[in-house]
């Protein structure tokens, strides 16, 4: 299984600037069908699949369908606000649309074990390939955000060459370094969940619930996002999300029990800080590139996710639990040491220009 899920992330990750430059051509209405259409059917192909080959095509072709999706959402909905003159809401939207996913996750993983018990494997993939059918009534109903470029050809050339400026940016390589921590963190708390509980002498056996009360209290975090600038400013919030991981990879070590919240707090700040990074990216690129640009972006957060579950699971292996956490403690102070480098460096050179 785990062959499986290495070869989707790098299905995944090898087709995320493909389908975002194919979706700044097609549109995003297009790309979101086709997006609903290949979710549908992977989720099909997973609940008839009978042999390896079927199963290796199942994860083919949700990546496939996760890519259009990727970057094309979140281009859709900053366009189609822009056109409203109403950006400044993004955030809000975007963390009660996240909101949304996170909560179907959350139950999904709580209930699905319940279903499993009266029915087959099957079945809960069929059930999400008919949730993917109504996706994709739904997006055929959408409407393609007004191009507000004069010459959305013209602007092609001038978009690629704003890609290639904004990847080179300080200030953009700083976000996505910070932004890696509550990902890195996430991930880790999901691949060493078992091993944690144990440390704590809390149940393990009922690891789906345990996995549904991380992503619900994701869900009710994504619910402040709009919000959460109105507190502290988004350096402030990448700061608490740094210093919280890495004492939570730290205290994964630990045994008293009520110590374990704090093991959990940090994946509460990827959903708070996800819709703001978005938009900053989404208002520094032109239309022609806006998807292209998203995705690259999601792309780096696929590759950290990914290192961080395969190279958590190496580094495990080789160095054992506790220096394993230690190792990522020390990752985590690297990042974000290099993150306000590169982010504030960026920006005093925004100032002097």
């Amino acid at each position: 299984m785990l062959a499986f899920e290495a070869a989707w992330w790098i299905f995944v990750i090898a087709l995320e600037i493909p389908t975002g430059l194919i979706t700044d051509r097609w549109g995003r209405k297009r790309s979101l069908v086709l997006g609903s259409l290949l979710f549908t059917l992977g989720f099909l192909v997973f609940g008839l699949s009978a042999s390896p080959i079927l199963l290796l095509s199942a994860y083919l072709i949700w990546g496939l369908g996760d890519s259009f999706f990727s970057g094309t959402d979140t281009a859709f909905l900053f366009e189609t606000l822009k056109n409203q003159r109403a950006t400044e809401k993004y955030a809000q939207y975007e963390g009660f649309l996240n909101s949304g996913a996170l909560l179907v996750v959350a139950m999904t993983a709580a209930l699905g074990p319940i279903l499993l018990l009266w029915t087959p494997l099957s079945v809960p993939f069929i059930l999400s390939a008919l949730f993917g059918l109504i996706l994709v009534c739904a997006s055929m109903f959408l409407s393609e955000p007004r191009t507000q470029e004069s010459s959305i050809e013209n602007s092609r050339a001038v978009g690629f060459k704003s890609t290639i400026s904004m990847l080179a940016n300080p200030s953009v390589a700083g976000i996505i370094c910070l932004k890696a921590i509550p990902e890195m963190s996430l991930a880790i708390l999901l691949l060493t969940l078992p091993q944690t509980l144990s440390n704590y002498g809390l149940p393990t056996f009922q690891f789906g619930w345990w996995i549904a009360l991380i992503f619900g209290l994701m869900g009710f975090s994504s619910m402040w996002a709009g919000r959460a600038i109105d507190f502290l400013s988004l350096p402030k919030w990448f700061g608490i999300a740094s210093f919280t991981s890495a004492m939570a990879f730290i205290l994964s070590t630990a045994t008293h029990v009520w110590l374990f919240p704090l093991c959990v707090l940090p994946a509460l700040f990827l959903p708070l800080i996800e819709p703001h990074v978005n938009q900053y990216f989404a208002e520094r690129t032109l239309e022609s590139n806006r998807a292209t640009i998203l995705s690259v972006a999601n792309a780096a957060m696929s590759v950290v996710i990914a290192t961080s579950i395969f190279g958590g699971a190496w580094a495990m292996d080789q160095f054992g639990f506790v220096m394993a956490m230690w190792i990522f403690a020390g990752a985590t102070i690297v990042l974000t040491g290099t993150g306000f480098t590169l982010w504030f460096a960026g920006s005093r050179n925004s100032a002097t220009v």
